[in-house]
């Protein structure tokens, strides 16, 4: 089979990997959705105080990997930048800590449910479309498959509600309870997502958040930080 019958298959098979309907159009102003889900892992948390007992000078506390999803609205002033309102929530619990402290015995594990508010701004910058092939080259590149992507890029900030159950059955004053706390929360994010149709585009996302520390229940945290990296849908209107 000589070079240029080997060209011309490649050339097809090209041309049916970069057909997805709406995979070269533009992008547009106005209204869209987002939603995104997946693995959520948080860094060792610090804790000033653990339920009244002074814990700074103990190691951090591990944390059990969970799960976040996340729900927003953005709308794109111009085709490469929106602004976005995400409403998220997250779940996370500690490994099961031992130990005494201060005298006292401290045993069990905290359960941490996160639900932020935040505001942002998205970035989606357009990749210029590779050259045209000449007669012996084809369009089987990386070029032209990340042509067909939508990469993008975001930040923001806002408030979360921090809601805490602390299951500590062998202390010696038993205790256990729940509360809340309302902090600062930040994030970065960034993704690729693929075009299924002109409107609707799927892929994956990494986001980085943070807050401040919660306050509950004589409990105290220093500042937490998540890692999560999901599936990632976004459906233009």
């Amino acid at each position: 089979m000589n070079s240029r019958v080997v060209g011309l298959i490649a050339v097809c098979l090209a041309s049916l990997a970069v057909s997805t309907p709406g995979a070269d159009a533009p992008d547009q102003t106005g209204l869209y959705l987002i939603g995104d889900i997946g693995p959520s892992f948080v860094n060792n948390v610090t804790f000033d105080r653990i339920l009244g007992v002074n814990t700074s000078a103990s190691p951090a506390v591990e944390i059990n990997p969970g799960v976040r999803g996340t729900v927003g609205v953005g709308y794109n002033f111009i085709p490469t930048l929106g602004a976005e309102a995400e409403l998220g929530f997250s779940y996370n619990e500690s490994k099961t800590y031992s130990g005494i402290v201060g005298g006292v015995p401290l045993n069990g594990a905290i359960h941490l449910w996160t639900v932020p508010l935040t505001v942002g701004l998205t970035w989606r910058p357009t990749i210029p479309p590779p050259p045209k092939p000449t007669e012996v080259e084809t369009e089987l590149s990386l070029t032209k498959f990340f042509q067909r992507s939508r990469p993008y890029v975001g930040g923001g900030l806002g408030a979360a509600e921090v809601f805490a159950d602390f299951d500590t059955p062998t202390t010696t004053n038993n205790n256990q309870g729940s509360g809340r706390d309302t902090v600062l929360t930040y994030y970065f994010k960034a993704g690729l997502r693929f075009p299924l149709n002109d409107r609707t585009e799927l892929g994956v996302q990494y986001r980085f958040s943070g807050d401040t520390g919660f306050t509950i229940k004589q409990t105290k945290s220093e500042e937490i930080f998540a890692h999560t990296v999901s599936v990632a849908l976004r459906i233009q209107f």
